[in-house]
């Protein structure tokens, strides 16, 4: 067929259409191949884009028809990709497809090139117990999920005098009865099927192969606040608590390991805000916490550690002085940790944040790559600096008895949140090569006055409780022949204001509660039109010191089983820290109760003042641009 004929006979295909041809580096090639290579490539490039005849072409390239349609075919030969081999077909002795053989080998230890292919495609059904056995896909088998290769090779040894080969055909003739070739071919197959191939070196392994690498997974976001990421990690240095015995004592024993929460903005690197918090594992009110920390205004914390101050370049975001408190993302990277699943969390992040939710694979950090690399950074420079420090595992060099030094210096709670706070304001202010020198507080002052447009949180929902509220109805209960005046009962407390009873009408009515789960002292009462009727306060022991919805709960779990012992007269919360205090001395984890309660007095163990008033929700606020961040002198900070 002439070349005018062939090319009417492929038309518009695209393998005929060299600009999409795959090209070559033509200066990496060896001096003689880049002669020949130049030499055929010209020969093709006039077969397809001139006129000019094959006699022409062979007088001008020395080509003659019949290689120069062996040249072409290898040109448009597909390759594992079913992509055409392009311009690469034209590389002297590049190997474009493999050996077919015609026979399996004859006698012992015939010549076997191509012999294993040629074996596998005759026998089926062996080729699928060999690819099933490797990539764990046998059903109904509990050993052998990531099969050795010698196993492997018995077992195909099995098969094939199952399906009758003699002892003098392949795969029997060979020296070792194909197990290179096995080898070889194995290797072949992990490497095409490479998600599969690298389960076989574990779940860490497949999920990483899964789920990055492909695809634009992993898209750098474009502008601050487009995309933060959320995490929580578990710190390694060992804690301690202080606390008077029953019998007067002062004792010093250890608690559990601090947890801290972060979010960070993927286009600056700049974290946002972060929570710490003393639990075994940490929930989804801690999550809240931290969305929380990351919007509100936040001021300098004063440290009681002697000498401990924050970098003249160190802050957050959401310093007044920085100008982006109570602004909003639009997407949320997460894991799929149980808090982060939790149903509050998702409300919080549609009703308050109103951002996109990203779960992304399980057990996938890498989805997540500058949350995991700041925590890592945390550690190596900062906790792991402490001389308690456990180290990243038992074997670290780095761990040095932490337990003698936690107890040595009795370092606690409050300590290590002050460490927290200042070492992440200084991160801000460190310069990062991925922000060419910039910190990322400098980062986003650009991004913004390059006219970045901030959306802010609306005013309706600023207030400390706007992340904890619940909504609930309860009908209001009281009797005027028996002189009871109107109240609410909520999770085993009465809730009473002067409002509320001033007025029979009010009896019998379903009003609705707004609470803060984190402080249910209070209650914010609503009318059955929509009206507040104002703030219900808790009666009796319940009124003195701040506890959440969760721990009155298990309180009055434990009263209820009897585990607790108190009158309608005693402090409930004093009964429930007695009862932790009796068990501290054995327990961990009542120790970190312990902790969690005593901390929680420390912040807040007034009763709270009133309420005010819920601001006039016909304002709406414009999306506004931030103000500019003030100008920060750089000064170099090595977390």
């Amino acid at each position: 067929m002439g070349h005018k004929r062939l090319k009417e006979w492929l038309g518009d295909r695209d393998d005929w259409n060299v600009e999409n041809w795959h090209q070559v580096n033509v200066p990496s090639l060896k001096p003689e191949d880049k002669e020949i290579f130049l030499n055929r490539k010209k020969a093709i490039d006039y077969y397809i884009n001139s006129e000019r005849t094959l006699s022409e072409i062979q007088n001008e390239t020395g080509i003659e028809k019949a290689a120069l349609y062996r040249l072409l075919k290898r040109c448009l030969y597909k390759d594992m990709y079913n992509e055409n081999f392009g311009y690469r077909g034209l590389i002297p002795h590049l190997k474009i497809k493999e050996y077919e053989r015609k026979d399996l080998p004859v006698g012992l230890h015939a010549n076997a090139t191509g012999a294993f292919t040629l074996f596998l495609d005759r026998y089926p059904e062996i080729k699928k117990m060999i690819d099933d056995k490797f990539f764990g896909k046998t059903k109904n088998v509990l050993m052998d999920r990531h099969i050795a290769i010698k196993n492997l090779h018995n077992q195909m040894v099995q098969a094939c005098k199952k399906a009758g080969i003699k002892g003098n055909e392949y795969p029997f003739t060979s020296k070792d009865s194909a197990k290179r070739s096995l080898e070889r071919y194995l290797k072949k197959l992990a490497d095409f099927h490479f998600s599969s191939g690298a389960s076989r070196y574990g779940e860490e392994a497949r999920t990483a192969a899964v789920n990055t690498g492909m695809n634009h997974k992993n898209n750098h976001s474009l502008r601050p606040f487009q995309r933060v990421q959320l995490d929580g990690h578990r710190i390694d240095v060992l804690m301690t608590l202080k606390y008077l015995t029953p019998d007067g004592r002062e004792v010093v024993d250890k608690i559990d390991r601090l947890w801290v929460l972060a979010i960070i903005d993927e286009d600056t690197r700049v974290i946002l805000g972060y929570h710490v918090c003393i639990k075994k594992e940490y929930n989804a009110d801690d999550v809240i916490y931290c969305l929380q920390n990351a919007v509100k205004p936040k001021e300098p914390v004063t440290f009681s550690i002697s000498g401990l101050t924050y970098n003249e370049t160190a802050g957050f975001p959401t310093w007044k002085s920085h100008g982006c408190e109570w602004v909003l993302w639009e997407e949320i990277l997460l894991d799929n940790a149980k808090s982060h699943l939790s149903q509050k969390v998702t409300d919080c992040l549609h009703d308050n944040i109103r951002c996109s939710i990203n779960l992304g694979p399980v057990s996938q950090p890498q989805r997540r790559p500058h949350i995991e690399q700041f925590f890592r950074i945390l550690e190596e420079n900062g906790f792991h600096r402490l001389p308690n420090t456990t180290g990243s595992n038992p074997k670290d060099p780095k761990r040095k008895n932490p337990e003698k030094f936690a107890m040595k210096y009795e370092i606690n709670e409050k300590e290590l949140t002050e460490l927290v706070e200042v070492w992440l304001a200084n991160y801000n202010g460190t310069p990062k090569s991925a922000l060419y020198g910039l910190t990322p507080l400098e980062a986003l002052q650009q991004r913004v006055e390059q006219g970045v447009i901030l959306r802010k949180l609306p005013y309706e929902k600023r207030n400390d409780t706007a992340f904890f509220v619940i909504i609930t109805e309860r009908r209001v209960r009281g009797d005027i022949k028996k002189g009871r005046r109107p109240h609410i009962f909520f999770q085993g407390a009465y809730y009473r204001s002067d409002k509320l009873g001033s007025s029979g009408a009010f009896i019998g009515k379903t009003l609705t509660l707004h609470v803060n789960t984190e402080d249910i002292r209070t209650l914010r009462a609503f009318l059955p039109n929509g009206a507040e009727l104002g703030i219900l306060e808790v009666t009796g022991h319940w009124r003195y010191q701040k506890h959440s919805l969760v721990l009155r709960k298990k309180i009055m779990g434990m009263i209820k089983s009897k585990l607790i012992q108190c009158s309608d007269s005693d402090d409930v919360l004093a009964a429930y820290e007695k009862h932790l205090i009796n068990k501290a001395m054995d327990s961990k984890s009542t120790r970190t109760e312990l902790a969690n309660l005593k901390r929680n007095q420390e912040i807040e163990p007034e009763f709270p003042p009133p309420v005010t008033e819920v601001e006039d929700k016909t304002r709406v606020e414009p999306e506004i641009q931030a103000e500019p961040i003030k100008p920060m002198i750089k000064k170099t900070f090595i977390l």
